[in-house]
Parts: C-alpha cells; structure tokens; sequence
C-alpha cells in the first residue's frame, strides 16, 4: 500500500467476514464484491482482507482484490478457531501496514465482539472507520456503546432505534440474478409450490417452516408443494430433515435439493417462505429482494422487522409460531385476488430498494469518510 496515488485516489481496506466463494451464497459476500468492484472501477486502490474459502480450504488471504481464487467447498462457515486465526492476522496485518488507509470499511454484526474489533481495528489502523452493520446478535443494547467508527451505516431500518444516526443502505441483489427475467410459476398450476431457499440452520426456524406446512397441507383446498433448496451447511443433517418429513407425514409433498439454480427455483415456485425464528442474523435477507425480483410473494416472519420490509408483498407472521405460519401458506395459496395483489406490489418495491442506488449511497458514504 505504499504506491504513490493521485490525489482523488483513495485507499480502501475492505474487512469482511466473507468475501470468497459464489456471491449468492451469502448477503456479506455479495455486498462486500459488490463494493471492491466498484471502487476498483473509481480507480480507487482496493485491498481485502477476509478469509479465503471455508473448512476445505484453510488458507487466509490479506492481499488485493483480483487473485484467482478456487472455491473448493460446497458450503459451510468457517469454524471458531480459524475465525480467530483470521482476526489476529488482520490486527497483525494492521500494524504492519506502510501507510495508513484512507478508509478502513468493516462490515460487522452487532455483537459485543465486533464492537470490540471496531476499537482495535481503529485503534491499530490509525485510520478513519466505516462500519457496515448488516446482522443482528445479542446483547446490542450493550454492543452499541462500544462500536466504533467515524461513520455508521446499517442495512435496515430496524437497526435506527439504536443507531438513531446510522445511514441506512440496503443490500445489493446479486449480479447473476439481476439478469434472470421473471417468468413461469408452478408447472402444475393445480398445485401451489412453496421455496425455502437458505442454510439449514436452527435461527432460520427450519422446523417451524415443515410444521406450517404439514397443518397447511391438511386445511389447505388447493394441493401444496414445498422444494428445500438449501446452501449445503447448517445445524441440520439430511437424515433428520427426512427422519422429520415422515413423522409430519409429509415426505411426498417435499423436494430437497442441494445447490441450485436460483432463477431456475424461483421460476418453478409460487411464493417464498423465511421463516426465521432468530433475530441472530442478517437484518435484511438478500432472499427478499430476489424474490422481489422475479415477482414472488413472500411469507416472512416478524424478526428483524421483516414484515416491514416486505410492504404488502406477501404476509408476516411472528416467529416460531407454526400454526400462524399456516394460516399465512392457506390463505396466499387460495386467495387468488390476494396473492395477484402481492404479485403486482413487487416491481414497485424492488425500485425502491435499487441496488445501484444503494451502491452509490454506501459510496458517498466511503467519500464523506476520506475526506
């Protein structure tokens, strides 16, 4: 980092717990290539540190945006320790670092953790602070007094009663999927198919979302069809999803697949479920603006203030809640004039959350910041 720039040359150090790997696989992901390669298009100098690929391959990258990068596993987060071993090599990174950045941009969570990051990375860095927060945690009630930065942004709204000052940027729908066209809906049209598409983990209300829909499939008029296209990690086996299916006597009325073809699923479904269950995750789900995007009703629980977010495009239910999930699957499933209304309120939405809008906020942002 010691190459002399011209003076609207900024540089920019990007720390992300994720950057590696297919961008749809995880929100942090695509928004953190989103924005190296804008700025890199800014002419701006781009250096990333965030660890390179999951628990297959072990190694840490502290180097600049542009290297070839293999994604070698299917999916899974990296385990404690190894995140451990990425911070203190970023820290050490710091220290040794010949001149200082113009800006240091963090994407965080709010947990008490990253607040204490947000210091050291401040503190070590002798450089001015952008800190992105786009997932929730515990304890931010005490975390949001020792988070750290020159400026705030946040990815929801939900976050402002903390952060009364934050700038809120939504998050970027990603490129592969920007280009897919809405089209299709269930090739049987008889039967109404619902799209789980995420981590099999425990926070995201998995069990909830199949005990929904083995009540939904007993009151429902219109058959049911549910496809689990999940990110090929989480807290759940493949044989506990199946040993659950067949204790709800629903096996035949799921599908699970492995990675997909996202337009593809989302062609063949007729509505989205996120069924969180945990506020311990990303605020603003990408999965809401894809399905946006290809004009796909939702059905949201109330974490993180989802039901806000999605504005009529769908129904909000409260979490953990399976019996009023069900009601929510029936009525969108068998009121025609209901789910056409939701349909219609999409493309309106999704302007409103333009990416390239967004992009151009956190980047003004970035701009205040290195001033």
């Amino acid at each position: 980092m010691n190459e002399k720039l011209s003076s609207r040359q900024k540089r920019i150090l990007i720390v992300s717990p994720m950057f590696y790997g297919p961008p749809w696989r995880e929100g942090v992901t695509n928004l953190a290539r989103r924005l190296s390669d804008f700025l890199i298009q800014k002419e701006h100098k781009v250096i990333v540190m965030s660890p390179k690929g999951t628990r297959e391959d072990r190694r840490f990258s502290v180097g600049e945006v542009g290297e070839t990068v293999m994604y070698v596993n299917s999916g899974g987060s990296i385990s404690r320790r190894e995140r451990l071993n990425f911070w203190s090599k970023t820290l050490f990174k710091l220290m040794l670092l010949r001149e200082r950045a113009d800006v240091v941009f963090i994407f965080a969570s709010t947990s008490i953790s990253y607040a204490i990051r947000t210091i050291l990375i401040k503190y070590i860095s002798r450089s001015r602070t952008l800190v992105y927060l786009t997932a929730s945690e515990n304890h931010i009630d005490s975390s949001r007094r020792l988070i750290t930065a020159d400026r705030l942004v946040v990815i929801s709204a939900y976050f402002l009663k903390w952060f009364p000052d934050a700038v809120v940027v939504y998050p970027f729908l990603p490129v592969d999927l920007a280009h897919a066209s809405p089209k299709g809906g269930s090739e049987d049209k008889k039967v109404f198919h619902f799209l789980f598409l995420g981590a099999l983990e425990k926070e995201r209300g998995i069990e909830t979302m199949l005990q929904a829909f083995a009540s939904a499939l007993r009151k429902s008029k219109r058959p049911l069809f549910l496809t689990l296209a999940w990110n090929g990690y989480g807290d759940y086996t493949l044989h506990y999803i199946q040993s659950l299916l067949s204790r709800l006597g629903i096996r035949k009325h799921v599908q699970i697949d492995g990675i997909v073809d996202r337009a593809q699923a989302y062609s063949r479904c007729d509505a989205v479920l996120i069924p969180h269950i945990s506020e311990t995750r990303m605020a603003f789900p990408v999965r809401i603006l894809e399905s946006l995007h290809m004009r796909r009703p939702l059905i949201v629980t109330d974490a993180c203030g989802m039901g806000n977010l999605i504005k009529g495009c769908g129904l909000a239910v409260k979490r953990g809640n399976a019996e009023e999930m069900a009601k929510a699957m029936v009525r969108l499933a068998n009121d025609y004039d209901l789910y056409q209304e939701c349909v219609r309120k999409c493309e309106p939405l999704l302007e409103e959350y333009d990416s390239d809008r967004s992009l151009q906020t956190l980047y003004d942002c970035i701009e205040e910041v290195a001033k």
